[in-house]
């Protein structure tokens, strides 16, 4: 008769059943949020404690650091997508394939040399 022998969680690489690279996954989120809107709220306090701007000029200058940091993804999301969905750039080729046919002529190239 043989007994099941049941590894104990750190054995198997996970904490409370989760992986632990789950963990630190959450822990980068959370600390990312945290700075976000913690900035954002000590922006605003400064802007009238320390600068007495008004709260309607801080809200302004707070919409526009709030519009600012999504207008900044959109050139990184426009190159991911582009990696993505690559766009047609070569005789109706992907740069992927592009790249393939360039490399192939070279290779021809030095072949024949």
């Amino acid at each position: 008769m043989t007994s099941a022998y049941q590894e104990p969680g750190d054995a198997r690489g996970t904490f409370l059943g989760h992986p632990k690279g789950l963990l630190v996954l959450f822990f980068a989120e959370m600390w990312e949020r945290f700075s976000y809107y913690g900035m954002r709220a000590l922006l605003i306090f400064y802007l009238v404690q320390h600068w007495m701007f008004s709260d309607s000029e801080a809200g302004i200058i707070y919409g526009a650091y709030t519009a600012l940091v999504y207008i900044d993804l959109s050139p990184k999301n426009l190159t991911v997508a582009n990696e993505i969905f690559p766009i047609k750039l070569y005789e109706g080729k992907s740069r992927y394939e592009a790249q393939d046919l360039h490399r192939r002529a070279d290779h021809r190239d030095l072949e024949r040399a």
